[in-house]
């Protein structure tokens, strides 16, 4: 669920070859919160108007790979990721692995570094979401979920186009370790 500008970026890095896979689908949007990506997922059938979530378009698809990233723009600035928008994430990351055969994998991309959150808040809001995959992990009885690192020497003032968006290089970093895992869980 990568949105279409990340997906845009990644296919201009240097260095990395980066082909559209047979099958693949990205429902991402930019700046999208996880509720926003839960609404599109589930979808509203409250009768004023009914729109069908991509689950139910998606479900007995043989998906091989979910990519996700996901939870950046719910940071808060003085609480980072809360409790409420953890609980939103396991929703969401539930919700795509009940629609999917029991092979499916998920690759989660971590929440990346912000000039207007601090680096704290984000590290500590990374470890809450690998708390969440373990303890996932563990209720599936085999590891279905895999979370990939942000980029470790992301500078803020060199590799950001934005206060949260990468740049040109920012992406062609995130590429290079992005990527590579992609191809080896896709083909696997």
């Amino acid at each position: 669920m990568l949105d279409d500008a990340t997906l845009r970026q990644l296919s201009k890095t240097r260095g990395q070859t980066l082909e559209r896979l047979r099958g693949v689908f990205n429902a991402g949007v930019g700046g999208d919160r996880i509720e926003n990506m839960l609404y599109r997922l589930i979808g509203n059938k409250d009768g004023s108007r009914d729109l069908q979530g991509l689950a139910e378009v998606l479900q007995g698809r043989n998906v091989k790979l979910w990519v996700v990233s996901a939870g950046t723009n719910n940071l808060q600035k003085k609480k980072g990721l809360v409790d409420a928008d953890v609980d939103k994430m396991r929703l969401l990351l539930d919700t795509l692995l009940k629609i999917s055969s029991r092979t499916t994998k998920m690759l989660f991309s971590g929440l990346t570094y912000r000039t207007d959150i601090g680096d704290q808040l984000v590290d500590e809001a990374n470890e809450k979401v690998c708390l969440l995959i373990m303890a996932m992990n563990q209720e599936f009885g085999y590891a279905r979920i895999e979370y990939l690192p942000p980029v470790a020497d992301l500078d803020k003032g060199q590799h950001l186009a934005d206060h949260v968006h990468l740049n040109e290089r920012g992406y062609q970093m995130w590429a290079e370790i992005l990527a590579p895992r992609v191809m080896e869980l896709y083909g696997s």
